[in-house]
């Protein structure tokens, strides 16, 4: 199953937290003792505007996002290829295997979705405590050659490391990569 979306044109900039949704702002406040380095984002994907906290908590950086109105989205924690589970990791590979000529991982996120079920405070919290108990999706950028030509791309797998989705990135869109 392939599916395509439309390409990732991201634009992010930082805020104030009081530009930040006062909704947002509380669920993130319940964090705030225990994290580092804590900045508010604004950002603006093609039409799409969302909002963003992003820190540092036990050496991996965070990423917490919401809608425009400040809805609770889901929490993406920054990782290396090598924090991967095996079984996982073998079918990502696979995938990219299958698909394209050569592949090179540029940035690996687990996601944790948000359901809207239950506490969203507490939900962050479980997420920042007990992370490596819970299963996650996977969100990757990925630089893809097929036919000579390399692009940009970001694909998200499941927690079995199925397939779900993958979108185009604009190249001048990708330097919050690093971050």
């Amino acid at each position: 199953m392939t599916c395509v979306a439309q390409t990732k044109n991201e634009k992010e900039s930082r805020i104030r937290v009081e530009q930040f949704p006062e909704e947002a702002a509380s669920i993130v406040n319940t964090v705030i003792e225990s994290v580092k380095r804590i900045r508010y984002y604004k950002e603006i994907d093609n039409d799409n505007e969302s909002y963003e906290s992003k820190f540092k908590f036990k050496k991996h950086w965070y990423s917490v996002e919401f809608d425009k109105d400040g809805t609770f989205e889901d929490v993406e924690v920054t990782i290396k290829e090598r924090h991967i589970p095996e079984a996982i990791k073998l079918n990502i590979k696979s995938y990219l295997e299958t698909h394209f000529d050569r592949f090179d991982f540029i940035k690996i996120q687990e996601q944790y979705l948000y359901e809207s079920e239950g506490d969203a405070k507490q939900f962050l919290n479980t997420v920042l405590q007990k992370r490596p108990d819970i299963a996650s999706y996977y969100e990757l950028v990925v630089a893809t050659k097929t036919n000579k030509n390399w692009s940009i791309q970001e694909m998200t797998f499941d927690s079995n490391g199925a397939f779900l989705n993958s979108r185009p990135v604009e190249q001048d869109s990708y330097e919050y990569i690093m971050y």
